[in-house]
């Protein structure tokens, strides 16, 4: 704030511009504080009020900007580990150890994920032929497997 004149009231110049702050009008303060819209036209330009709250306003709006987009960066985190939680989730999910059906299912899960929602029947409810012979196709691949895996075929 610029120096005040001999003379001026500082008190009265420091609540005029609070006021201002504050979002007041300028005829407002001048009528709380008992001055003409003169006097407070001629304070708000000698201490520029209007460059000061641009300022003010700027500086907030870039504080805000940061702790926004900390706030962001922490959910994107948190949100990259608990991805990679659930995929390591359907991953042990879709082994071969797995029952049938809970396998289904997770395979199921990892389509959806892929936007795939219709790939696969329901495991425990398939509606047409198709389904049937996936479901077998998959069944027997497991038992091939579990065949394998003991020396067997």
């Amino acid at each position: 704030m610029a120096a005040p004149r001999k003379g001026a009231n500082l008190t009265k110049r420091m609540r005029a511009y609070e006021l201002f702050v504050q979002g007041h009008r300028r005829a407002d303060i001048a009528r709380e504080l008992g001055l003409t819209k003169a006097t407070i036209g001629a304070w708000a330009k000698a201490d520029q009020w209007e460059g000061r709250m641009e300022r003010l306003v700027a500086t907030a709006n870039e504080a805000a900007d940061h702790v926004v987009g900390d706030q962001l960066a922490h959910a994107l985190a948190q949100l990259k580990l608990s991805v990679v939680r659930r995929v390591k989730e359907l991953e042990s999910l879709c082994g071969p150890s797995q029952e049938p059906g809970l396998r289904l299912r997770a395979i199921q899960a990892w389509l959806k994920l892929a936007g795939i929602d219709k790939a696969l029947p329901h495991p425990t409810s398939p509606t047409t032929k198709a389904d049937l012979t996936l479901l077998e196709d998959l069944l027997d691949k497991d038992k091939e497997e579990e065949d394998d895996g003991l020396g067997i075929g």
